[in-house]
């Protein structure tokens, strides 16, 4: 009785978590960027090693509450465009606390890199649950994709693609892709099969919203990947940009002006040939580029500074009389 006396206690202390971190999150964010959990642990976030002291043998108990809290954040957090500084250290608690949760890890290493931007945690992440579960072939899916095609290195790439290869009810596609990612990068084609995949297989709603908006971006990267060689074409035979992308298709190079995902025409700069989806976007750069350029870091910066101003607009002209 007094074990599940103390385990009670500590479930509502841990309730208390998601509105600690949270709004005092929010609001430390607004004054300065917070660092990165791979240069300390949050200040409102405990370490493992004290969760651990406090749990009494109830880890999973523990684990499932972190769990919703997490759940909880990435939920807000992706509700307001916001930054995910603290994303990672919530998915190091719940997984420290219930390593054989297939679930949890794929959530949190898939989410880590397209969502959070945090391409090194996921594969630290995946690193350790294949310490727990050796013989899951998707934890080596996971971090072949990750370091293929966010951090670039082809070679462990290729060696994760080929181990899991080898593993009980693998797709035949993984012996494939051990050897032909090694010589292909920024392949659109691979990304858009494998965030398809993810979707399927999530069973978060926010998971699943957050990851087709990265596949619309996908689409419209091999959109304009092959778009930009028709115009190359057009230029090396010109001299000149095409004044629209209609011009390609007198000249016979495309059927018609394609759409984009949002079903309205491709549009092309004549000055410099850009080409750019109707809501201005370029798609999604490769993103291992972004990791170590800061790219990713900066867009996702003005993502907020414009979501700020658009509240404040609102808010603005709701008091208007």
């Amino acid at each position: 009785m007094k074990r599940h006396s103390y385990a009670l206690v500590i479930v509502l202390l841990l309730l208390l978590v998601p509105g600690l971190v949270y709004t005092k999150g929010v609001a430390r964010l607004h004054k300065a960027e917070l660092s990165t959990p791979d240069e300390g642990v949050p200040l409102y976030l405990p370490s493992i090693r004290y969760v651990r002291m406090f749990t009494f043998g109830f880890e999973r108990t523990t684990a499932n509450i972190l769990w919703f809290s997490t759940l909880n954040y990435f939920g807000k957090q992706l509700e307001q465009h916001a930054h995910m500084p603290w994303f990672g250290h919530m998915c190091d608690l719940v997984t420290e606390l219930d390593p054989r949760s297939r679930q949890r890890f794929e959530f949190c290493s898939t989410l880590l890199s397209w969502v959070a931007d945090e391409p090194r945690l996921s594969e630290k992440l995946l690193s350790r649950a294949i310490d727990a579960d050796p013989e899951y072939w998707r934890y080596y899916y996971l971090r072949g994709f990750n370091r293929w095609y966010f951090l670039e290195d082809q070679s462990a790439a290729s060696s994760d693609f080929i181990t899991g290869a080898k593993k009980a009810d693998a797709p035949s596609f993984m012996a494939s892709l051990g050897s032909r990612l090694l010589v292909s990068r920024g392949d659109t084609g691979t990304a858009i099969r494998a965030l398809k995949e993810m979707i399927d297989s999530s069973e978060s709603e926010d998971a699943r919203r957050a990851l087709q908006e990265r596949l619309t971006l996908v689409y419209i990267s091999r959109d304009i990947k092959y778009l930009d060689r028709l115009v190359a074409r057009y230029r090396a035979d010109s001299g000149e940009y095409p004044k629209s992308l209609a011009v390609l298709a007198e000249k016979g190079l495309i059927k018609g002006v394609p759409l984009d995902p949002f079903r309205k025409p491709y549009r092309i700069d004549a000055a410099d040939g850009t080409i750019r989806a109707s809501n201005g976007s370029r798609g999604l750069e490769f993103a291992g580029k972004t990791a170590r350029t800061g790219l990713a870091k900066n867009e996702r910066l003005r993502k907020m500074k414009r979501s700020a101003e658009g509240k404040s607009m609102a808010e603005e002209q709701g008091q208007q009389p």
